[in-house]
């Protein structure tokens, strides 16, 4: 099965299918137009709750009035991650999971592993990019701009939505997002906080490249392996609010 991953901003990620697999449900084969329904319904269910939990707009970029959503789950001297981070990116993993397990034909619960998991992939990230910077790794606010206007015109490329890839589903996931900021498509996309993100990205990219041309690593697997040493060597730098954690 062709599958094609499709990255955006904040972390979301989606995988689309060349169709759906067939005889993995344990009933009738539901049609595409049952699927996408189905999908549009879980993508709608997420947003909500968000927005629910939130009950801000705005709260992305911290406009929230709930104290609470900025409390931080992990603290230290140079990293930062507030509860409404991690809120959102799990929301954003169990979504993405469901709605692939949904296009693959995929009759099963969801599993995104345990929020101390989730919690660890937001930290390797993070992580990752402050390495990056500190082994003299560079990243021009030119870079950052470019990419984002990369990501924004083939998010709305008409050319991709009509060779059936799910770019409609994913432009709706946009849009949900940056309602979800109270911010205009203009502001969202100019945001500081936009650029920051794929900032990120690109010292994520650039540090892979940069290990593997000095043959620190030889692949996608050993890259994350050296993630989670990074993890492991900055344990004693920050603390983790397992209560908080738990209440997510």
């Amino acid at each position: 099965m062709n599958k094609k991953v499709i990255v955006m901003a904040l972390g979301i990620v989606v995988v689309t299918a060349a169709g759906v697999a067939v005889g993995r449900y344990g009933g009738a084969q539901p049609s595409k137009e049952q699927v996408a329904a189905q999908r549009q319904a879980v993508m709608q269910t997420t947003f909500d709750q968000l927005k629910s939990k939130d009950d801000q707009k705005g709260s992305i970029f911290g406009g929230s009035t709930d104290s609470s959503n900025h409390a931080l789950i992990v603290e230290g001297d140079s990293i930062h991650i507030s509860k409404q981070e991690f809120d959102f990116y799990k929301a954003n993993v169990e979504m993405v999971t469901k709605l692939n397990q949904l296009q693959q034909g995929i009759d099963s619960s969801v599993n995104i592993g345990t929020d101390a998991e989730l919690l660890n992939q937001l930290l390797k990230k993070e992580l990752a990019a402050q390495y990056a910077q500190k082994i003299g790794i560079t990243v021009s606010e030119q870079e950052m701009a470019q990419m984002v206007k990369t990501e924004k015109n083939r998010l709305y490329d008409p050319a991709l939505a009509s060779k059936g890839n799910d770019q409609q589903l994913i432009q709706q996931i946009m849009k949900s997002r940056i309602a979800l900021t109270g911010l205009s498509e203009q502001e969202f996309w100019n945001s500081k906080q936009i650029q920051q993100q794929y900032g990120q990205t690109i010292y994520i990219s650039k540090l892979y490249d940069e290990l593997l041309k000095k043959g620190q690593i030889d692949g996608p697997a050993a890259f994350d392996t050296f993630q989670d040493q990074l993890v492991q060597q900055q344990q004693g730098q920050y603390t983790i609010n397992t209560q908080l954690l738990n209440k997510s």
